[in-house]
């Protein structure tokens, strides 16, 4: 499982990034906004069938890929897709195109992830950052206001 930072600086949009912010984000010693990584899909607000488009496009923009490389993609934890590729394996959207370090694997489409793919893809070609609420994206950005910050003239 990865552990590293979900946040993506300078993103105007609504990420997975800004859900973690979900049981509360913290300012860190540097007064910078650190949203936690949420314990499940389900606490993320998220359904595994709502990342099927969006690793099904990555893997057909990009071609083959590590787990853990998808799940940077969407800023979610590893252990939070792992399921969700097993499913897409399961139903043989996707391939294990080999082994990769860390009980992960490369994968691919198969030939009727292809097919799924193009479907996706004329809907949409976004393959980013999982979604997030507006109700959640809002809570974000109001947590990294300045509009309580009172000016320090010795800062």
């Amino acid at each position: 499982m990865t552990t590293e930072n979900a946040s993506s600086p300078g993103l105007p949009l609504a990420t997975a990034a800004m859900v973690f912010s979900r049981p509360v984000a913290e300012r860190t010693a540097q007064n910078t906004f650190a949203p936690r990584l949420p314990e499940s899909l389900e606490a993320a607000g998220l359904e595994p069938k709502e990342l099927f488009p969006l690793i099904v496009r990555y893997l057909y923009l990009h071609g083959y890929q590590t787990g853990s490389g998808i799940a940077r993609q969407l800023k979610l934890p590893f252990s939070h897709i792992e399921p969700v590729l097993q499913t897409l394996k399961n139903d043989q959207l996707v391939v294990h195109r080999g082994s990769a370090p860390g009980n992960d694997y490369v994968f691919e489409l198969g030939p009727k992830g292809h097919d799924v793919a193009r479907s996706y893809m004329d809907r949409s070609t976004y393959c980013g950052s999982a979604p997030v609420s507006l109700a959640e994206y809002t809570d974000s950005v109001m947590r990294q206001s300045i509009r309580n910050l009172k000016p320090n003239p010795s800062a």
